[in-house]
C-alpha cells in the first residue's frame, strides 16, 4: 500500500539536505543562538533520508524480496547514473592532476595505475567529485549488505534491540568521517538509523497509535537538543577522524 505520508516525508527530507548544502552561501553570520538554533536543525538531513530508506525497504521490499533483482534495480537507477555523471568531473581531477583533499586523490607514483587508475577509483568510491555524491557508493554498499538487513528483521524484537544499541554507542562516538571520504566510517555510524527505521517499519501500527497527537511535543523535544547542541558550542554536523 502506497504511504502518502512517507512521500510528503522524503520531500521534507529533500528540502532539508538541499537547505544544508546550500546554507553556506547566504550572507547570514549565524552569530546569536536562534540562527545557530536554526542551522543545527537543518543539518543532519542524510539521517532523515536514511531512516525513509531502512524503513521503505522492509515495507515495500521485504515479502517479496529477491537480492539479484533488488540489486539490478539500484544497478540501474542509482549506480549506472552515478557512474556517468561523475565521469566529466573525474576526467577534469584526474587528468588535470587537481584535488582540494589534502593530496588525497593525487598520484602516489608514476605511471598508468598510480596516475589515473587508482585517483579514479578513489573519485568514485568516495564520490567526492561533486558535492553530496558521497551518499551514492555509501547507499550502494548498505544494499549489498541487504541478506544481513533482511536476517535483522528475522531476528525477533528482542535481537534487534541488541544489535541497535551497541551500534548506536558506536556511531555516537565514531561520528561522520572527515570531508566524507571513509566510507567504512559512514557505513558504521548511519547504520543504526537505516535498522531503526526497519524497526519502524515492523511496527508502524503501534507507532502511529502511541505517537498521534504528539506531534507538537516531538518537535519541541527536536528544538531542544538542537538548542542543546547551540549551546555545547557546536554548529553543524560533527566530522571526524575514527576512534
Amino acid at each position: 500500500m502506497f504511504l502518502t505520508s512517507y512521500n510528503h516525508f522524503r520531500a521534507i527530507a529533500i528540502v532539508f539536505i538541499v537547505t544544508g548544502h546550500c546554507i553556506g552561501f547566504v550572507n547570514i553570520a549565524f552569530d546569536n543562538p536562534l540562527e545557530q538554533t536554526i542551522r543545527n536543525f537543518i543539518s543532519g538531513g542524510t539521517f532523515l533520508f536514511l531512516f525513509i530508506s531502512g524503513f521503505l525497504f522492509h515495507y515495500v521490499f521485504y515479502n517479496k524480496f529477491q537480492y539479484k533483482k533488488f540489486m539490478w534495480k539500484k544497478i540501474q537507477n542509482i549506480l549506472s547514473p552515478y557512474i556517468l555523471l561523475g565521469a566529466l568531473p573525474v576526467f577534469f581531477y584526474v587528468f588535470m592532476k587537481k584535488d582540494i583533499f589534502n593530496g588525497f586523490f593525487l598520484p602516489t607514483s608514476d605511471g598508468l595505475i598510480y596516475e589515473y587508475f587508482i585517483p579514479t577509483l578513489k573519485y568514485y568510491w568516495t564520490g567526492a567529485f561533486l558535492n553530496a555524491f558521497w551518499y551514492i557508493p555509501f547507499i550502494m554498499f548498505t544494499f549489498l549488505c541487504s541478506p544481513l538487513h533482511i536476517a535483522f528483521i528475522r531476528s525477533g524484537r528482542n535481537r534487534q534491540l541488541l544489535i541497535i544499541l551497541p551500534l548506536s554507542l558506536c556511531s555516537i562516538f565514531m561520528h561522520r568521517p572527515e570531508d566524507n571520504l571513509f566510507q567504512f566510517q559512514s557505513i558504521l555510524y548511519f547504520t543504526p538509523v537505516y535498522l531503526i527505521g526497519i524497526v519502524c517499519s515492523i511496527n508502524k501500527e503501534t507507532i502511529y497509535k502511541k505517537l498521534k497527537g504528539k506531534e507538537i511535543i516531538m518537535f519541541l523535544a527536536v528544538m531542544s537538543l538542537a538548542y542543546l547542541q547551540t549551546y555545547s558550542g557546536t554548529l553543524g554536523s560533527y566530522h571526524k577522524s575514527p576512534f
